[in-house]
């Protein structure tokens, strides 16, 4: 299994503890609000002897209220943040970077963005 496919089961695992609907990238046309969206970015770490990653977290809901989306960033916030998660082949430690509020044309859409820097070391490079 490739070092990137590995690390997003782990991040799909992690975030499913917080909400059942968790994608890669784009939610599909029939997801159910709330959801988390999630995107990986590779940093360069030529200098290091790890691969860094930038995790994006979108959680995203339809309500007047934002209540549930809050409430699931804390949930995210507090089980990513200072983890050290190892594996039989790496050692990711997530650190919390950003934590925005952004806008939507809907006025009833709530969205959360949780940004990650990811530190992960690979046993055998």
């Amino acid at each position: 299994m490739s070092k990137t496919i590995e690390l997003r089961k782990l991040i799909v695992t992690l975030l499913k503890e917080v909400n059942k609907s968790v994608f890669y990238e784009n939610a599909n046309d029939k997801a159910e609000y709330p959801y988390i969206v999630y995107n990986l970015d590779n940093m360069n770490t030529v200098n290091y002897p790890r691969n860094d990653s930038i995790l994006t977290i979108d959680v995203w809901d339809r309500n007047k209220d934002t209540v549930t989306v809050e409430t699931l960033a804390d949930k995210i916030e507090d089980i990513l943040n200072m983890l050290n998660k190892p594996s039989e082949k790496s050692f990711p430690t997530f650190y919390l970077e950003d934590r925005m509020s952004i806008d939507d044309e809907d006025p009833l859409i709530r969205r959360r963005q949780l940004k990650f820097k990811i530190e992960n070391y690979y046993i055998g490079g």
